[in-house]
């Protein structure tokens, strides 16, 4: 506290501080212009930015960022986008043909040699499981999906298709939009996935996991 009588004057909230230096001045006053390399301690140049690694993120080390759900995943993550079943059996996709290229049949589905050898493959160790089950979902960029989950029973409502020994079930929601399809197998070096080719459907999204009829 102050001498008695002494006037009291409020402070202004001091001024944040620059981390660039005065610029200095020459004769006359006026200022120089700041030389290349001087924002730093004995002139060194800027330390380069740390390289990104994949994902546009920082490599592994100190203070890097954990990756996310999507970099785990890598390329077959896009088969259980929209929160997938973790019984979720491998990616679907669908196809447009002309309904010329498919007989007509009496089944709702028919499958490929090669979509019952892979159905097959999957089913031999789990012996819980009676079949696979496909569904439609809500989801994607062109409004519909395909699902294909493994099922240990069938439903109340589902319609089950059996071939060369697998049975296939399909819920009553996708029963309409599978009639006259061809389900088939197919892999190459960069993907596996079950292909409906389906007569019905009026356009895919790029990637082929959303359609619309």
């Amino acid at each position: 506290m102050g001498a008695p009588g002494a006037a009291y004057r409020r402070l202004s909230p001091p001024i944040a501080a620059s981390t660039r230096p005065p610029p200095q001045r020459g004769p006359g006053g006026a200022a120089r212009p700041r030389r290349a390399g001087r924002g730093r301690r004995g002139g060194s140049s800027p330390r380069p930015s740390q390289p990104l690694g994949q994902w546009g993120r920082p490599p592994s080390g100190r203070g890097a960022a954990a990756p996310s759900r999507r970099d785990v995943g890598g390329a077959h993550g896009r088969g259980q986008r929209g929160g997938a079943m973790a019984s979720s059996v491998v990616r679907a996709t669908v196809r447009a043909v002309s309904k010329r290229k498919l007989q007509a049949t009496r089944a709702a589905l028919t499958l490929t040699p090669s979509a019952v050898q892979k159905i097959k493959q999957l089913l031999k160790d789990k012996p819980e499981h009676v079949g696979v089950k496909v569904g439609v979902r809500t989801r994607g960029c062109n409004g519909l999906s395909y699902t294909l989950e493994y099922t240990k029973s069938k439903g109340d409502s589902d319609e089950e298709v059996v071939q060369d020994g697998v049975r296939v079930f399909i819920e009553k929601k996708a029963q309409l939009t599978l009639l006259g399809t061809e389900m088939d197998y197919v892999e190459d070096k960069l993907s596996s996935e079950f292909v409906f080719n389906n007569p019905n459907i009026k356009g895919t999204c790029g990637c082929g996991e959303s359609f619309n009829i």
